[in-house]
């Protein structure tokens, strides 16, 4: 930690909660998960988007429970709404590929969905362009999800 600041850990797999959210209402979350409850929380949360451009306000739904037999809890945020509406189609890769060009589409770009680490030509490539490359048939070296 250098003075002051959070470092944003690599991956997740134990973390105190106040590193991921920072909660306006007294800890409210943070403390129901330290001592083991079960229970629903709503709050509201900001989210820088567009590299740090614009703010989004949205409200977070947060389920928790403690892991029986360990000293873990477990906490999942979803956006409120989330689940609400899904997509079913049957369409080609060709148009799947073109939706993504809609200035109205985005991939969250925290998440992974190809490993570009494998091989030195994907390095450079941003998740998108992975993305559009595997589904193309043009990267068969790229493993993605």
């Amino acid at each position: 930690y250098e003075e002051g600041k959070k470092r944003r850990k690599p991956n997740y797999s134990s973390v105190d909660l106040s590193e991921v959210e920072w909660e306006d209402r007294d800890d409210v979350l943070r403390n129901a998960m330290v001592n083991r409850k079960t229970g629903k929380f709503s709050m509201e949360v900001k989210k820088t988007v567009d590299k740090g451009k614009r703010v989004l306000v949205m409200t977070n739904d947060y389920y928790y429970t403690d892991i029986k037999g360990t000293p873990f809890s477990l906490g999942v945020a979803l956006s409120r709404g989330h689940g609400k509406y899904f997509f079913r189609g049957n369409v080609t890769v060709e148009e799947g590929l073109h939706d993504l060009e809609h200035p109205d589409v985005s991939l969250a770009d925290e998440w992974s969905y190809c490993n570009t680490d494998l091989h030195p030509e994907h390095r450079q490539m941003t998740q998108l362009e992975a993305i559009k490359r595997y589904l193309s048939g043009k990267e068969p070296l790229l493993q993605c999800k």
